[in-house]
């Protein structure tokens, strides 16, 4: 990942609280592809182990879409089996943390 995303990565993470954290899914791309070498594999680590694992450990989840409709289906009943409203929670805790966020921030600059 460039700096750039890596930071983008950061602050999404500063922003959802812990307690939101179990409705987040990582879901990676391109897997129907039928010559899965062992550089994506690698890849794919590296994300779940370097950068996502923080989030893994506190109860987001990971999948592989490979571009069907039932895989689509799959990782929607993911989310869909939530017992929380995610859209209403997820906004507002995340407004939460951009107000929290853009206060720490305007407190350091000048």
């Amino acid at each position: 990942m460039n700096r750039g995303c890596i930071l983008a990565f950061r602050t999404f993470e500063a922003l959802v609280l812990e307690a939101h954290v179990r409705n987040i899914i990582f879901v990676t791309t391109m897997w129907d592809d039928l010559l899965i070498n062992d550089e994506e594999i690698q890849r794919e680590q590296q994300l779940k182990n370097m950068y996502w694992n923080p989030m893994l450990v506190n109860g987001a989840t990971y999948d592989r879409f490979v571009n069907t409709q039932d895989s689509a289906w799959m990782i929607l009943e993911h989310l869909l089996a939530s017992e929380v409203n995610l859209c209403f929670h997820f906004h507002q805790a995340l407004m939460t943390r951009i107000s929290e966020h853009s206060a720490s921030v305007n407190a350091i600059l000048p």
